[in-house]
């Protein structure tokens, strides 16, 4: 059960990644388009500084006005990372999606009906029951060997591998 769930969150990935790549060259695309948009308001501002600071008479203007770009040249700084991690964060969902879906089903997802903290609560009750060789195999699968290297690794079968596989994904 736990080994053709596994499989399928990899070959769901595997489709995702294609079918999305369309929408991921786009948002880089984009994010390229901000950076460049970026850097030229930057080097706007700058001379917007060099004029302004040189238009100042007294030393009190010449440090109100550039406080006044420092404060422009923070605030646009704050928007462009607020879109950047935007941005980011579309593109790890759009990749992570499908696994995170398939993640879900391999712990078992909680009963209908239970509040978040008692479907936490149930995940770590489940997890405690585990023996430490599942523990370990749980590991090790997480980390994205198969089932052969994963026995080899601990010296047993691949069906016993599966066998553990199976027993943590029960209950």
């Amino acid at each position: 059960m736990g080994y053709g769930l596994l499989q399928a969150a990899i070959e769901e990935a595997a489709e995702t990644v294609e079918s999305s790549s369309v929408v991921i060259a786009a948002e880089l695309g984009d994010l390229q388009e901000r950076a460049i948009h970026s850097i030229r308001e930057s080097a706007l501002a700058t001379l917007d500084l060099f004029e302004a600071l040189s238009a100042a008479q007294t030393p009190a203007e010449f440090a109100g006005r550039h406080l006044a770009l420092a404060q422009r040249q923070r605030e646009t700084v704050n928007e462009r990372l607020v879109e950047f991690f935007e941005s980011a964060r579309n593109i790890v969902s759009i990749m992570t999606g499908p696994l995170n879906r398939q993640l879900q089903a391999l712990t078992c997802a909680k009963p209908a009906g239970l509040g978040a903290a008692e479907g936490d609560d149930s995940i770590l009750a489940r997890l405690n029951t585990l023996t430490a060789r599942q523990k370990m195999v749980l590991a090790l699968l997480a980390e994205g060997l198969p089932n052969k290297v994963i026995a080899h690794k601990l010296g047993i079968s691949e069906t016993t591998v599966k066998a553990h596989v199976e027993k943590s994904c029960a209950s």
